[in-house]
């Protein structure tokens, strides 16, 4: 999903440095409903992050208002949500 990973480093780029230095990282785990809606996300930060609360609800924003999936077949029918782990953005 690179248009995740473009918000979230778009969202901290004036942080880039720091983050380094701190070899700071945001990890993301994505839950969509079946209509392919964007339903719930959970971040993993590390202990000692320099990422505030403030940014990770503009994260949170920008990525709900951007993402969302689209299933094909059937098989996604048996399903009433579906678990997406992005992964992890490393700075």
């Amino acid at each position: 999903m690179p248009a995740a990973k473009a918000i979230i480093q778009k969202v901290l780029q004036g942080k880039k440095e720091k983050l380094q230095q701190n070899e700071d990282y945001v990890h993301v785990d994505l839950i969509f409903e079946r209509s392919g809606k964007l339903s719930d996300i959970t971040y993993a930060v590390k202990k000692n992050t320099l990422i505030t609360l403030a940014d990770l609800a503009e994260i949170d924003a920008q990525l709900r208002f951007t993402l969302g999936a689209t299933f094909t077949g059937n098989a996604y029918k048996e399903h009433k949500i579906f678990n997406y782990d992005f992964g992890s953005v490393r700075f």
